[in-house]
């Protein structure tokens, strides 16, 4: 008896088009040294809430973020303004990395492909 197993990875088309598992982390104080937030499994899309005084710095590389905010000469990073919600991207990613605000949400939807199935974000336009 053949046997065909066929299960989710990065580019089954079908894991991003369905909802996504519910993810949420509330009250992330990352104002005096980087968070790091690792999802169980490969995200479909991924928002940052501000709810913070201070604006809060994301990178999907730990190079590009020090305790007190961007690495200088690194540029690979976007922020989200104090009091403000980043639009909902679609991005495939296992982690993101924080600093800056003393309160932050992270919510994202979640495919069912395991984190273990990610590559390591490196390269241009990440950690260069």
């Amino acid at each position: 008896m053949s046997s065909n197993i066929y299960s989710v990875g990065l580019n089954h088309v079908g894991a991003y088009q369905v909802s996504g598992h519910p993810y949420c982390k509330g009250s992330i104080d990352c104002s005096s040294a980087v968070e790091s937030i690792q999802f169980e499994r490969v995200s479909q899309w991924i928002q940052v809430v501000n709810n913070g005084v201070a604006d809060v710095y994301v990178a999907f590389h730990p190079d590009q973020l020090g305790a007190a905010g961007p690495v200088a000469g690194k540029i690979n990073h976007f922020r989200v303004l104090a009091g403000t919600a980043s639009p909902a991207f679609e991005i495939k990613t296992d982690r993101l990395y924080l600093v800056g605000s003393a309160d932050v949400d992270v919510v994202a939807g979640l495919t069912n492909i395991p984190a273990s199935r990610m590559y390591d974000l490196d390269g241009n336009g990440i950690n260069e």
